[in-house]
């Protein structure tokens, strides 16, 4: 302990203020001209986050400490299945990487098809009657439906050229 600040209170205040300044980085952000009225810009997901941030640091900065409930929170996720979640994480890292290579419905399916592996499916046809379909619906709501573009994949261009 520092004076009357401990170490998570430090950690609090130093996320704060860079949240702080991410924030203000977030308005330096150049918008297109014809996005400035849209709900949805480039500084919209970078501004929740700033505000996330600020918000959560200022909770912990004013929730008072409380060592008891700190210990049970850390006994009870002392009982989680960390190895999955982290292996999911590692899946979507995958996904983000060759989503640009192969295009949304193959990395997708491939992205499921490990999502599910990794939660313990075993059974092929399960893996595969449950990916597919629902990329395919997906893929056909956002195409169709919503008229959103989403790219075959550089592959898939390149053959087609």
């Amino acid at each position: 302990m520092i004076g009357n600040i401990n170490r998570e209170k430090l950690g609090a205040f130093l996320f704060l203020a860079f949240s702080l300044a991410y924030g203000y980085a977030t308005l330096q952000i150049p918008m297109m001209e014809f996005s400035e009225d849209e709900p949805f810009t480039s500084r919209t997901m970078p501004y929740a986050l700033a505000l996330l941030g600020i918000a959560f640091s200022l909770l912990k900065l004013l929730i008072p400490d409380a060592n008891r409930e700190q210990q049970r929170l850390r006994l009870s996720l002392a009982g989680f299945a960390w190895k999955p979640t982290f292996a999911l994480v590692v899946a979507m890292l995958v996904y983000g990487l060759i989503f640009g290579q192969l295009g949304f419905l193959i990395a997708t399916v491939l992205f499921l098809m490990a999502g599910l592996w990794i939660l313990g499916e075993r059974r092929k046809w399960v893996i595969f009657a449950s990916s597919v379909p629902v990329t395919a619906v997906f893929w056909l709501i956002l195409t169709q439906l919503l008229d959103i573009y989403l790219s075959p994949g550089a592959i898939f261009e390149s053959v087609s050229q």
